[in-house]
C-alpha cells in the first residue's frame, strides 16, 4: 500500500509540474494591449497604435493579437524577443520581393505593409498605395527614390513632363508598381494593376526598355546613362549662360559710337 501511495504521489507531482511549466498561457488581446500601449513603450517599436490597428484589415476581420503572434507562448518574449510572424498562416503568398537575394536577406512583409496598420492596396492610407509608394520604397531603395539632386534636376523635370499616352493614369516617378508590377510586390511575373508604364520603361525580365528607367537621381554607378546625360546637359547650360554673358559684355554700345 505504501509503495502504491508513493507512486501516486509522484505521478501527481509530475502532472502538477508539467501543468505549471509546460502549458501555454492564453493571452488575450487586452493582455497584449496593456503591455504595448503604456508610457514605457511610447517611443519604442514595441508600442502599438490602437488607432492604426483599428483601421487595418486585420481589425476589420475581427482578428486578435494571437491570431498573428501564435508563436508567443509565455512571458519570456519580453526578454528573449517574440518569434517572427509567419503571414503564410493566412496568406498564400511566397516572399519573392528582392528575388535575386537569398531568402534570408529578403525584406519581411512588414517592411512594405507595416506591422499593424495593414490596409488594402487601394486604401489611400495604405503604405503600398500608389500615392505613398515613393516613401515606402525609399526605406530600401534610397537612390532610386531619392529627391533629384542639383545635377539631375533637368533630367528629372523632363521625365516628369514628357508626353503620356493616357492622361487618366497616374504617371509619376513615385508610382513604383506602374513599372515594376509584380516584381515590386511579391515577385510575380505578371501584372498586378492596369498601369502601363512598363510598356516603355521596363521589360518583363526587369531590363530597361524603349525609354529607359525612370529613376532620375544622377548616380554614376547605378545610373551611368542618366549621370552622363545630366553632366552633358549641365555643361550645355553653363556654356550657353557663359556665352550669353560674354556676348552681352562685348556688345558694342551704339549710343557711344553715335557720339
Amino acid at each position: 500500500m505504501k509503495t502504491h501511495a508513493i507512486i501516486c504521489i509522484l505521478i501527481l507531482f509530475c502532472l502538477t509540474v508539467s501543468s505549471a511549466f509546460g502549458s501555454s498561457p492564453e493571452f488575450s488581446s487586452e493582455d497584449c494591449i496593456n503591455c504595448h500601449t503604456g508610457n514605457d513603450t511610447a517611443k519604442s517599436r514595441l508600442n502599438i497604435s490602437l488607432e492604426d490597428f483599428k483601421g487595418s484589415v486585420h481589425h476589420k476581420n475581427d482578428m486578435g493579437c494571437m491570431d498573428c503572434h501564435s508563436g508567443i507562448t509565455d512571458q519570456s518574449h519580453g526578454t528573449k524577443g517574440a518569434p517572427k510572424v509567419d503571414c503564410r498562416q493566412c496568406h498564400d503568398r511566397e516572399n519573392h520581393h528582392g528575388i535575386s537575394a537569398q531568402a534570408a536577406d529578403r525584406p519581411s512583409c512588414n517592411a512594405c505593409h507595416t506591422r499593424h496598420d495593414i490596409r488594402e492596396a487601394h486604401d489611400p492610407a495604405s503604405s503600398v498605395h500608389v500615392s505613398l509608394q515613393g516613401h515606402t520604397c525609399r526605406s530600401c531603395h534610397a537612390n532610386e527614390c531619392a529627391t533629384p539632386n542639383l545635377l539631375s534636376l533637368l533630367p528629372a523635370f523632363k521625365i516628369s513632363t514628357h508626353g503620356k499616352p493616357d492622361f487618366g493614369r497616374p504617371y509619376e516617378k513615385t508610382n513604383c508598381t506602374g513599372c515594376h508590377q509584380g516584381r515590386a510586390a511579391h515577385g510575380e511575373t505578371g501584372k498586378i494593376n492596369d498601369q502601363n508604364c512598363d510598356t516603355c520603361h521596363l521589360t518583363p525580365d526587369g531590363k530597361s526598355a524603349l525609354m529607359g528607367r525612370m529613376h532620375p537621381h544622377a548616380d554614376m554607378k547605378k545610373d551611368p546613362v542618366v549621370f552622363m546625360a545630366a553632366v552633358a546637359e549641365a555643361g550645355a547650360i553653363i556654356f550657353l549662360i557663359a556665352a550669353g554673358i560674354g556676348f552681352y559684355l562685348k556688345k558694342p554700345d551704339h549710343h557711344t559710337n553715335a557720339e
